[in-house]
């Protein structure tokens, strides 16, 4: 059974999705490096996303930054800074999923969560 999906979550998947097909979408896919650090963290995110747990908890989301964390650095580590497109990609997906997952464990998240079923669900 899957849990259900904030909108954090589906934000988070977007952006996996993203990570998957841009390669293709961006005009990179030849180029093995960045492409595999395209794809494999965007399928990680989609995965973390659908992951079948009880509820939302804070290691998903840790998942999350350490993913977004890794695509930050990645360019400089694998040796493809140079390339602007992929470069580009790569951090702005990383800074994306990194803000994303750090809204979802803030306690703010949970605070207006519960102040907004309080406003939608009052007669």
């Amino acid at each position: 059974m899957f849990k259900a999906l904030l909108w954090e979550d589906w934000l988070g998947m977007l952006v996996g999705v993203w990570l998957i097909v841009s390669p293709w979408l961006l005009g990179y896919s030849d180029e093995t490096t960045p492409q595999l650090l395209a794809v494999v963290p965007g399928a990680i995110l989609v995965a973390a996303e659908l992951a079948n747990v009880e509820g939302h908890t804070d290691a998903e989301e840790w998942v999350d930054v350490m993913v977004g964390a890794g695509l930050v650095v990645a360019p400089f580590v694998f040796g493809f800074d140079s390339e602007t497109v992929p470069t580009g990609n790569s951090i702005a997906s990383g800074l994306a999923t990194m803000l994303l997952a750090g809204w979802a464990l803030s306690p703010l998240d949970g605070k207006i969560r519960i102040g907004w079923r309080r406003r939608v669900t009052r007669p």
